[in-house]
């Protein structure tokens, strides 16, 4: 980012109303020549930039702090997919549904049309706005108590979970919901 740009946003968002009070709750990176802490990031950042919603990321310090990490890793490895662990000591997870800045930003925009292919009835309420004509009426709670009193195994009942929170985890899903896909117990 050019010089000129750079200051540009700062002063920008240095006037803004969700400009960070104390330097403490600014984002920061620390570590000199090989970053090794990134603090306060937003989420969504953190998320497009190391794949991990959180707000705080420390990386592995050494060949001591990486050979105890191989250790834990080994003792207790991960179910699926890929571990952070193998780069970061700290991780503290913070989904952008749940970050307190996201959700003063997230008041700021309106939805302007919202289309349901289907016959429905009910009331539903969308991004804070309730809406009263045929629209779907069927709860999560409703969902969950289906999924559970399906004639299937434990585990299909749990894939069945799985997908369900995975659906309402997706951004464009948990900025319409309000985040609710971390309620869904397994």
């Amino acid at each position: 980012m050019s010089k000129e740009l750079y200051g540009a946003t700062l002063a920008k968002w240095r006037a803004h109303e969700l400009a960070s009070v104390t330097t403490e709750t600014e984002a920061s990176i620390s570590g000199g020549k090989n970053p090794s802490c990134y603090s306060n990031f937003c989420p969504e950042v953190a998320y497009d930039t190391f794949r991990l919603f959180s707000s705080t990321l420390i990386r592995i310090g050494d060949d001591i702090d990486r050979q105890l990490a191989e250790q834990l890793i080994a003792e207790n490895p991960a179910s699926e997919g890929k571990d952070w662990r193998w780069l970061w000591s700290y991780v503290e997870p913070l989904h952008f549904s749940d970050c307190p800045l996201y959700a003063k930003l997230h008041q700021e925009k309106s939805v302007s049309n919202i289309t349901f292919n289907g016959s429905v009835t009910g009331n539903i309420n969308v991004a804070g706005y309730s809406i009263t004509a045929q629209t779907m009426s069927l709860s999560l709670a409703d969902i969950l108590t289906k999924i559970e009193a399906s004639n299937v195994e434990a585990p299909e009942k749990e894939a069945a979970k799985s997908k369900l929170a995975e659906f309402l985890a997706h951004p464009v899903v948990a900025a319409i919901i309000g985040g609710l896909a971390g309620k869904i117990g397994g």
